[in-house]
């Protein structure tokens, strides 16, 4: 048993260091991988997780083998940047508006990009 609760934290481990990793070319890509296609990819992946399974799939799968040993992953059902923005400061925003954020900011950014890949900003 405490050799699966220690595989199951350390695959947990691995998949959100995945998930920063992620988040992080979503965030920064257009300055990181200009006109790559592996950004368009994260951001049109990441959007497309958002609007039809509601929530990230990395996100989900993280607090589901988090949640195997440990209960209280429960808290994690408010998603994974609300979550952890609850831990760093006090007053975090609401779980909708991080979802509306995070949406126009996907959707801005892969118009932004097809734009440019196409040439039509310059």
């Amino acid at each position: 048993m405490v050799v699966k609760k220690f595989f199951h934290d350390r695959l947990a481990d691995v998949i959100s260091l995945f998930h920063i990793s992620i988040v992080m070319i979503a965030a920064f890509g257009w300055w990181l991988l200009p006109d790559s296609p592996i950004h368009f990819a994260v951001l049109f992946g990441t959007w497309l997780s958002w609007i039809v399974l509601g929530s990230c799939v990395l996100a989900s799968w993280e607090f589901s083998v988090r949640a195997k040993h440990d209960p209280s992953v429960r808290a994690y059902e408010d998603g994974y940047l609300h979550y952890h923005m609850r831990r760093l400061i006090p007053f975090a925003p609401s779980k909708q508006f991080i979802r509306v954020c995070g949406l126009f900011y996907l959707s801005l950014g892969m118009i932004l990009w097809i734009s440019n890949y196409f040439g039509l900003l310059a």
